[in-house]
C-alpha cells in the first residue's frame, strides 16, 4: 500500500463518509446521517480523512477543537473510524498523529 494522504474530509455529506460512519452505525440511514450532521457542522465539527492512492476513503475521524479553562486549547474526537479491512495496518495511528 502506498503513503495514505491525510486531509480535511472534502464531503461530509459524501457516500465515501457514510459509508465508514455505517461501519459503526449500521443503522443509520442516509437522512438522519444528514439530519445529524446539519445540526453539528455549525457547531465547529470537523472532519479529518485518510485517503489510499485511488482517493477512497479508508478512515476518518470528526473533531471539535475548543478551549477550556483546566487544559487551555483542548480536541474533542467523535466517530474515530478505520475501515474494517484497513485495520491494524497503521491507518489509525496515523490519523491519531495528525490530529
Amino acid at each position: 500500500m502506498s503513503t495514505p494522504v491525510i486531509r480535511p474530509v472534502d464531503d461530509v455529506y459524501g457516500e465515501d463518509f457514510f459509508r465508514l460512519v455505517r461501519q459503526l452505525n449500521p443503522k443509520m440511514e442516509r437522512p438522519e446521517f444528514e439530519r445529524r450532521l446539519r445540526r453539528i457542522l455549525p457547531t465547529g465539527y470537523q472532519v479529518a480523512g485518510v485517503y489510499d492512492a485511488d482517493n477512497t476513503l479508508i478512515a476518518a475521524s470528526g473533531y471539535w477543537v475548543g478551549a477550556r479553562f483546566y487544559c487551555g486549547i483542548m480536541m474533542h474526537l467523535d466517530n474515530f473510524i478505520v475501515d474494517a479491512a484497513h485495520r491494524k495496518s497503521g491507518i489509525g495511528s496515523a490519523l491519531i498523529d495528525w490530529l
